[in-house]
């Protein structure tokens, strides 16, 4: 697979604006389907988005609607509902993202997993009848992929995962999930571009990160790579995540980080060198506690 063909382009942008680093706010119907004709033409088939992403899904359908494309979706449950609900919110879904199956259903969270567990078997019943392929949760802690590994239902999770985010934080839970035979997307590789923003307008609660954003800025910058294409070699060069989601704000940022990405030269020095970085304040890696 080539790295563009492991790539999930984000959607959440589409339909709300997001991203502490994005200047260009929610794209209009015109840039919308740029974009995503931009990822299709770079290899992109798969696109992650939610129910709770503004009008995200509504915007991946009406793209589809004006193309022969189709791309493959995951999409995700936000809030609780009862099972009959939950059967027609995926009916919904399709018809909304005009396709006829879901590469991936999944809970948002884990606690929503949690307080619905007759969600579970509906989504297997949806599976059987051929509406979603897998069934998904969108874990944030260690503890989380732990909490999945009792229910073998699950073959599907996506996870938070960057340069500091890194494997000294991750790597054992990440081999424990795939000795279960899951497959794993990770989230987050630029941090909500906080990789990007200049280390003199970091807001007062994110200067405790400052030293290791600049180790990041040296480590790219001796590798000859830009902080977006360190990030997203950082996910691509591990061979235990099957797919890696990215997001962007605009075709051009798309099309620029691809054409970079089909130029990657990964080395086990560079991915060695972030994997040593140990952030203390580990829970400002959670952009929740922002």
């Amino acid at each position: 697979m080539k790295y563009a063909e492991k790539i999930i382009l984000g959607t959440v942008q589409l339909g709300i604006p997001y991203g502490i680093n994005n200047h260009t706010g929610k794209p209009d119907r015109l840039t919308a389907h740029k974009l995503l004709q931009t990822a299709w033409d770079g290899g992109i088939c798969l696109l992650d988005t939610a129910e709770s992403y503004g009008n995200a899904q509504e915007i991946i359908g009406d793209y589809h609607s004006a193309q022969s494309n189709r791309f493959n979706v995951i999409t995700k449950l936000q809030y609780s509902k009862d099972p009959d609900g939950l059967l027609q919110s995926v009916l919904n879904d399709l018809e909304l993202l005009k396709v006829d199956t879901l590469y991936g259903f999944m809970f948002h969270h884990l606690d929503l997993f949690k307080r619905n567990p007759k969600n579970l078997k509906d989504l297997i019943r949806l599976k059987n009848d051929g509406k979603i392929q897998r069934i998904g949760v969108s874990v944030y802690t260690n503890e989380d992929i732990e909490f999945i590994l009792n229910y073998p239902e699950i073959n599907l999770i996506q996870m938070p995962y960057n340069m500091l985010d890194n494997w000294y934080q991750r790597g054992e839970y990440v081999r424990l999930a795939k000795d279960n035979g899951i497959e794993i997307h990770v989230r987050s590789v630029f941090l909500q571009g906080l990789f990007f923003k200049p280390l003199s307008d970091l807001p007062p609660k994110l200067r405790p990160l400052r030293t290791y954003l600049r180790q990041l800025q040296e480590l790219c910058c001796h590798y000859q790579m830009t902080m977006e294409m360190g990030a997203m070699a950082y996910a691509l060069g591990r061979p235990e995540f099957d797919r890696v989601l990215m997001g962007v704000d605009t075709p051009e940022q798309l099309s620029g980080n691809l054409n970079q990405i089909n130029q990657l030269s990964l080395t086990d020095e560079f991915l060695k060198s972030v994997d040593a970085i140990q952030v203390a304040d580990t829970e400002l890696l959670s952009p929740v506690n922002w």
